[in-house]
């Protein structure tokens, strides 16, 4: 019972995980096409 516990625990830990990077993978791509577009902007400006 209390492995059990400990397994449900750890699997949550590892989803939280696994969330956190997939998020991150999208923010940065994000951040980053905004960045191109922002760029752009400021070279068309000049």
């Amino acid at each position: 019972m209390l492995n059990m516990h400990r397994m449900e625990r750890e699997g949550k830990a590892e989803g939280m995980c696994r969330l956190h990077s997939y998020l991150l993978k999208e923010f940065s791509f994000f951040y980053l096409k905004v960045r191109l577009m922002t760029q752009k902007d400021i070279m068309h400006a000049f």
